[in-house]
């Protein structure tokens, strides 16, 4: 699925299971103005021959993702999650088993957002489970 030119998406309660993409991953948005929400999702064995096996954002859009699952998903890039210059919250969510060329679940990149509350597990890549590169984390404070 491709989430593009200023075009929101919400995802509730999905599981996109069992994917191969000859590009990149299963769900993608990019674009400024656009936006994809995702929660209680699970993203599961999904793979992709570039990239991201699971989910990627860029070109300055929005992702938010909380309480999703993300289990068993290969890239020669990105095990799990790329976000590349664009913004993205990631709260609550597992990352197990996933495996990356690069990154085994988590790559953010050039990008600003938030982290918080997730669970990484037995993921590989040989730059480790999460690469942080020009990445601005904002603390939430009251």
């Amino acid at each position: 699925m491709l989430v593009w030119q200023q075009a929101n998406v919400f995802m509730n309660g999905c599981i996109i299971a069992d994917n191969y993409a000859t590009g990149s991953n299963a769900v993608h948005v990019r674009h400024p103005g656009s936006s994809l929400t995702i929660d209680n999702c699970q993203f599961l064995r999904n793979a992709a021959a570039i990239h991201s096996g699971a989910l990627s954002a860029s070109m300055g859009a929005s992702l938010y993702v909380s309480d999703s699952k993300f289990i068993e998903n290969h890239a020669p890039g990105h095990g799990a999650m790329n976000v590349q210059s664009a913004h993205a919250e990631v709260t609550g969510c597992l990352f197990l088993r996933n495996d990356g060329g690069l990154v085994g679940a988590l790559a953010l990149e050039m990008s600003n957002g938030f982290v918080t509350g997730n669970t990484f597990h037995a993921n590989s890549g040989s730059s480790g489970t999460v690469r942080l590169y020009d990445y601005t984390l904002f603390s939430r404070t009251s």
